[in-house]
C-alpha cells in the first residue's frame, strides 16, 4: 500500500477519483430514492463544515440520508463507516436544518450504500440506520417538533 503526501500528484489524482466516485454514488442514491417515492428536498446541504448528503421526505417522515460509496472488494461494509463522530456531525447538521426550515415531522436517519463491483453497481437502502443518543439538546428539540 502506498501512502501519498498531500502534494503528491498521484495522491491528488487518487483523491480526485475518490471524490468523483463519492459524488457519483450520491447521484445514484438520489435517483434511487426518487424512484422509491421519496421527495428530495436538498442535496449536499451544509451547516458550517458539516454536510447532509441528502434530505428527503416521504409521508410524514423527514429522512436524513448519509451516502456511502465503496469499490468492491472492501474490508468494511459501507454502513459500518458511519461511526459515532460522523453520526454526531450528521445529527448536529440535522438539528440546524430542522431549526432553519421549522420542520415538524418525525426524523429518521438512513444510509444508502453504493458498491461498485465487477458485476455492476449495487445500491442498498438501510432505513433507521442510526439513532440520536440521549443528549438533552436533541431530545428537547424532538419534543418541540413532534
Amino acid at each position: 500500500m502506498r501512502i501519498f503526501a498531500a502534494n503528491d500528484k498521484l495522491g491528488n489524482e487518487a483523491m480526485d477519483e475518490r471524490l468523483i466516485r463519492g459524488r457519483k454514488g450520491e447521484e445514484l442514491a438520489r435517483k434511487y430514492l426518487e424512484e422509491s417515492g421519496f421527495n428530495i428536498l436538498h442535496v449536499h446541504w451544509q451547516y458550517g463544515h458539516k454536510e447532509l448528503d441528502i434530505v428527503a421526505e416521504q409521508g410524514n417522515m423527514l429522512h436524513i440520508v448519509e451516502v456511502r460509496s465503496r469499490t468492491a472488494p472492501y474490508l468494511v461494509e459501507p454502513p459500518q463507516t458511519v461511526q459515532n463522530q460522523k453520526q454526531r456531525n450528521v445529527m448536529a447538521a440535522a438539528r440546524a436544518y430542522i431549526h432553519k426550515y421549522k420542520i415538524s415531522k418525525e426524523v429518521q436517519f438512513d444510509i444508502v450504500s453504493v458498491v461498485y463491483g465487477l458485476d455492476g453497481t449495487k445500491i442498498e437502502y438501510i432505513p433507521r440506520a442510526f439513532y440520536p443518543r440521549s443528549s438533552g439538546r436533541w431530545l428537547s428539540l424532538c419534543i418541540v417538533i413532534t
